[in-house]
């Protein structure tokens, strides 16, 4: 893959995506909970300190707070607070993106395109994207575009 690409899905995979969860979450009330609990996390995020956010955010991810969960795995992709680790940032992905939100399904989509952390599966790229395409999120329907 080009560095270019590579550029761009890693800006795509950054914080405005931690911003836009936050913004997304917080705007649908049965979520409001999870957005308290990972709060503190978002701070020391926004602060720069990704370890703290990352030891906040461990135990709200393995209880299944899903925004949580995909910020989890925000870290682990770019090594932020964390040793960088694709697979680790898959399978936390995979967890949120099981919740139903368009933006953890867009970037599931993107790691099996990639094949970071998975296999590289063009099948479940395609699958994942129709998913969050359908909830218009256009990343993924302007990827879906392109692999039709």
């Amino acid at each position: 893959m080009n560095k270019t690409k590579t550029l761009f899905y890693a800006i795509l995979f950054g914080l405005s995506a931690l911003i836009i969860h936050t913004l997304t979450y917080a705007a649908q009330p049965h979520k409001k909970e999870y957005i308290s609990q990972i709060q503190p996390a978002v701070n020391a995020y926004q602060r720069g300190n990704y370890q703290k956010a990352f030891q906040l955010l461990l135990p709200l991810a393995k209880q299944g707070n899903y925004p949580a969960q995909s910020i989890l795995a925000q870290l682990y992709y770019e090594g932020k607070g964390v040793r960088q680790d694709y697979q680790q940032a898959f399978e936390w992905i995979q967890k949120a993106a099981m919740h139903g939100d368009s933006e953890d399904q867009y970037k599931l989509a993107l790691l099996y395109l990639n094949g970071q952390g998975i296999k590289q599966d063009y099948q479940q790229a395609f699958q994942w994207y129709e998913k969050a395409a359908r909830q218009g999120n256009a990343y993924a329907q302007h990827n879906l575009g392109f692999m039709k």
